[in-house]
């Protein structure tokens, strides 16, 4: 019961905790969506891109739920610490940033895999969170970029809505637009998104 719990905790946990780089933004703390809120913007556009990846773009056999549902989780681990936003990056360097962080993500994910697996015999959420952190797979690379997607979508959202000044707005965008493109020519549906952002955007 006590492993089981901890699962449930951690569920729980993402619908309280709020996402550190909009607080350290100075949007209101009543604007600021939680971890749940960006899982769960992430899982539906992972949906769309992949969908349109499928139907349009080069990965004809890319599993559709399956990029859905590692966007869905993809901040999972984060529910056991604070998420670490851009500006602790921009603090720490990028590379102390990412070991600092890849360290905090496996002693997390260790935790709630071995809590899953006690109480449900499977190691269903050790391998997807396994290829998460590998983005070992299109499935989980497209997940990471649905996150990266939401991220563009809430910065323009807050922007529009004055809750970002232009600053802290390009910041954001820029951040986010670095690792979309870096995945620009291996999907036809980033390059399909970075095209309708650009239009937002003007």
């Amino acid at each position: 019961m006590e492993d089981l719990e901890h699962v449930f905790n951690s569920i729980l946990m993402m619908k309280r905790l709020k996402r550190q780089g909009w607080f350290r933004a100075a949007v209101s703390i009543s604007d600021i969506e939680s971890l749940a809120d960006h899982s769960f913007g992430a899982a539906i556009i992972a949906l769309v891109l992949a969908t349109y990846e499928v139907n349009h773009g080069t990965h004809p056999h890319l599993n559709i739920e399956r990029a859905a549902l590692l966007a869905l989780i993809h901040d999972l681990p984060e529910s056991q610490y604070l998420d670490l936003d851009i500006t602790i990056k921009q603090l720490l360097g990028s590379e102390r940033y990412h070991s600092i962080k890849k360290d905090l993500d496996t002693t997390a994910s260790k935790q709630l895999t071995e809590a899953f697996h006690k109480t449900t015999n499977s190691d269903l959420l050790q391998r997807l969170l396994e290829e998460l952190q590998e983005l070992s797979t299109p499935e989980a690379q497209l997940a990471y970029c649905a996150d990266k997607t939401d991220l563009l979508l809430q910065s323009h959202s807050y922007f529009i809505n004055n809750r970002l000044n232009r600053k802290q707005y390009h910041n954001f965008v820029n951040s986010a637009l670095q690792h979309l493109q870096a995945y620009s020519n291996k999907f036809t549906s980033v390059r399909w998104f970075l095209r309708f952002f650009e239009a937002l955007m003007q």
